[in-house]
């Protein structure tokens, strides 16, 4: 029995916490009990297709992400989760464009800007990648995947002291 019951929301809560607690595979299950007590649960969907992004399963990711932002384009965070999804699948143009509208929706949202950043980094454009990752820092601080980002592609874009520094502020 759920938490408070055998609703979609007592489901959708327990999956919750077993996805915070890692265990994947039992907050799949509870999303998807969710999701057949309440088949409009754009929540439970979206959590679902972050469960088969946290295991590598891109393309089951992105159909689920898919249709939670098409019922709710408005929302920035499925958005950011479905071009990290895309992303995982090697479909840069189309992730692009999902961190593009994330940007256009809040321009300071830095976790779009590394979406970016990433995204220009796999075509091999290590300007374009170094420019997202240097805002992506301003916007979204120096969390290791923005620093780490942006010293590899510092050094393949031949900034040497830049990759150097931000290098080792991600080491450490």
């Amino acid at each position: 029995m759920a938490f408070g019951g055998d609703t979609a929301e007592s489901f959708y809560d327990e999956g919750l916490t077993a996805s915070m607690k890692g265990d994947v595979a039992t907050a799949m299950e509870l999303f998807e009990k969710a999701i057949r007590l309440d088949n409009t649960m754009a929540s439970a969907y979206h959590q679902l297709g972050k469960c088969y992004q946290r295991q590598g399963r891109f393309d089951k990711a992105v159909a689920l992400l898919k249709q939670v932002v098409s019922n709710k384009p408005d929302n920035i965070t499925a958005r950011l989760d479905l071009g990290f999804a895309l992303l995982g699948l090697g479909d840069v143009d189309e992730d692009r464009r999902q961190f593009t509208q994330v940007a256009e929706l809040d321009p300071t949202q830095g976790k779009a800007q590394l979406g970016l950043a990433q995204a220009f980094f796999r075509e091999g454009n290590w300007r374009g990648a170094l420019e997202q990752a240097q805002i992506a820092l301003l916007n979204a601080g120096s969390s290791f995947a923005v620093l780490f980002l942006l010293g590899k592609s510092a050094k393949l874009s031949g900034d040497a002291t830049v990759a150097e520094n931000n290098l080792k502020k991600a080491d450490a």
